[in-house]
């Protein structure tokens, strides 16, 4: 057994084999290491003193697409800094390392992948020494940020077309925090208040209207608070201001911002000017106006004895309308459509219109088309109301005893219930050649004697509301007499 002994006897062998367990406890250690470096989501690479690529983990492929084994050897200039992206950044950061100047770097760089694309890598790179402290290479760590990169990028894009967008608006959008001060405003706000941004933030919202007229300012403050402290997650509102003695409509509004647990966070909303606006529909409206009445007229004129009937039927309408509650939407709907309700009557031949005597049955019937004839008219106007509706069915009987279709209870309008009654009214108080005038309280009675039968019992008590509240003292009565 001797004769395979070394020649130091078992000293020597134990040395050989301490040696031994050594190599592979360094062997295992490096192992181990590198182990580690698979598993960091990161490229980390070493070049030795010649700038030539010694060693990489393999994120390597993850980054530049080669294989540790492709790029081992390579100038790190082929692979890591190519000149035509970087501007020969790496020999200028080496120049700083080798100077002194620096002992780590950071880059933010580019690398041409090994499909042709770009990618956009962050850099540590540090130098290598040896026991002399001369540089025998260096070592680095690189990031893909290619995804950070293009999401930041298309994110500035976005804001600088938001940007823009905000630029030339002639809104203004403004955004408040959680204490209803200004965070945000756009830059459309000196083109209107002569104010720029940055001396809104931290303001309270009135300060938007701080260059308007001092009076009006103070008046709108208390306006401007309620609206922007209300509850309500939406709303609409207009104010009126003065600016270099101009005045203006502004159209606000306000939506309440409120985070994932259902708090308010802020407020984002947007001024208009709608002076413009509003008074093109002044003049629609007029314009609007002026044909219905000239409307009204060619009625009147061609029937003598009605005179002032549509305007009295159609101020009585309102009222009623009033005493119901109806919107101001709903009430205008209503005025014109009383306003116009006999306009069938243009199709009615003047001799029967102006008979001054009773009607026969056939006269009659021609009569009864008026509220067909006048609906064919009203569909022919375009508007937001039923117009054409509340004519035809004006002369409908709550029991089906009316004219032109016998409809019954809620199968007619409310408008065209409310116009029968006042219609009614005016009718009987006024005269007609058929018959004299009578006084109110002949008509009272019969509305009385009628309701629940021939009219809507809401509309005749709110008529006879009307009446003790002394609406019908000034109500135009024309006791207009034939010729």
């Amino acid at each position: 057994m001797d004769q395979y002994m070394p020649k130091g006897g078992y000293d020597e062998l134990y040395h050989i084999n301490s040696e031994s367990f050594q190599r592979d406890d360094f062997q295992d250690t490096i192992h181990g290491f590198n182990e580690i470096l698979s598993h960091i989501p990161h490229w980390i690479w070493g070049i030795d003193r010649e700038f030539r690529i010694m060693y990489n983990n393999p994120l390597v492929f993850n980054v530049t697409g080669y294989t540790p084994d492709e790029i081992e050897g390579s100038h790190v200039s082929s692979i890591l800094f190519p000149p035509s992206l970087n501007d020969n950044k790496f020999e200028f950061y080496v120049a700083k390392i080798y100077s002194g100047q620096k002992d780590e770097i950071v880059m933010n760089h580019s690398i041409q992948h090994a499909d042709g694309s770009t990618r956009y890598l962050q850099t540590i790179m540090f130098p290598q020494r040896n026991r002399l402290n001369e540089i025998i290479g260096f070592q680095g760590i690189s990031h893909d940020q290619t995804a950070y990169i293009m999401a930041r990028n298309t994110q500035l894009e976005s804001d600088k077309k938001l940007q823009l967008i905000l630029s030339n608006l002639s809104e203004i959008v403004y955004m408040l925090d959680s204490n209803a001060l200004i965070s945000f405003i756009s830059p459309s706000v000196e083109k209107f208040f002569n104010l720029l941004p940055y001396e809104l933030l931290g303001q309270p919202f009135y300060e938007i209207f701080r260059n308007v007229d001092n009076n009006r300012l103070e008046s709108i403050k208390p306006e401007l608070k309620k609206a922007i402290e209300s509850g309500q997650p939406n709303l609409n509102f207009e104010i009126q201001v003065e600016h270099d003695g101009v005045p203006y409509i502004l159209d606000i509004t306000r939506n309440i911002i409120f985070d994932a647990k259902g708090n308010v966070e802020g407020i984002t909303g947007v001024i208009r000017d709608i002076t413009s606006k509003r008074r093109a529909e002044s003049d629609m409206r007029a314009a609007f106006e002026g044909a219905i009445n000239a409307i009204a007229v060619i009625v009147e004129q061609r029937d003598i004895y009605t005179s002032g009937h549509q305007q009295n039927v159609s101020k009585l309408c309102v009222a009623i309308a009033h005493e119901l509650n109806f919107s101001k939407f709903r009430t205008e709907g209503l005025r014109i459509a009383a306003l116009l309700h006999d306009v069938g009557k243009v199709g009615i031949p003047s001799e029967i219109l102006n008979r001054p005597t009773r009607l026969n049955p056939s006269e009659r019937k021609i009569i009864e088309l008026h509220p067909k004839l006048g609906a064919n008219i009203l569909k022919q106007i375009p508007s937001p109301w039923e117009l054409d509706r509340f004519a035809y069915e004006h002369h409908e009987r709550m029991d089906g005893s009316g004219y032109p279709n016998g409809l019954v209870g809620e199968e007619i309008s409310l408008e065209a219930r409310i116009i029968g009654v006042a219609d009614t009214i005016d009718s009987i108080v006024n005269h007609r050649p058929y018959k004299p005038a009578q006084d109110l309280n002949e008509a009272i009675h019969i509305l009385k004697a009628e309701r629940g039968k021939k009219f809507d019992p809401q509309v005749v008590d709110m008529v006879l509301k009307l009446k003790q509240k002394g609406f019908f003292d000034d109500y135009i009565v024309n006791f207009k007499q034939p010729y």
